[in-house]
């Protein structure tokens, strides 16, 4: 079992094999289901055809096949492990340059809350005490 897997069953309580086999159980259960109607002499195949004709009915049960094929949840516990450490990876990137991103949004922050006057007065006080000395 990976770290991210660890750290997010214990967060979550949730077994990610458990999880896993859930899912696989359902996509199974959905595939069987849809496959049985479907499929030529199933039960909606079979309304289709009646209705539409054999060439819709054909259409419809490939239409499903296809979207059988591409609904799959796949690999549960790959998905959070990888979700995971992607989020990681962002997080530490960030880290590096967090100090200089502190300090470019303080200035930023305090050069939007003062007024241009005040800065303009500020600046030219400095002059003046500068010349002073």
């Amino acid at each position: 079992m990976s770290f991210s897997t660890w750290l997010w069953s214990s967060l979550t309580g949730t077994d990610i094999a458990a999880v896993q086999a859930a899912s696989d159980n359902a996509d199974a259960a959905l595939a069987a289901k849809n496959t049985d109607d479907y499929s030529p002499g199933g039960k909606i195949y079979n309304q289709i055809a009646a209705r539409d004709g054999q060439q819709a009915a054909d259409k419809a049960n490939k239409q499903v096949q296809a979207d059988l094929a591409s609904s799959q949840t796949g690999d549960v516990t790959g998905q959070v492990s990888d979700t995971f450490n992607q989020a990681l990876s962002d997080e530490t990137k960030g880290i590096g340059s967090a100090g200089s991103g502190f300090i470019s949004s303080l200035l930023k922050n305090l050069f939007n809350v003062i007024p241009w006057q005040v800065w303009l007065i500020g600046g030219l006080a400095v002059v003046c005490l500068v010349g002073r000395a």
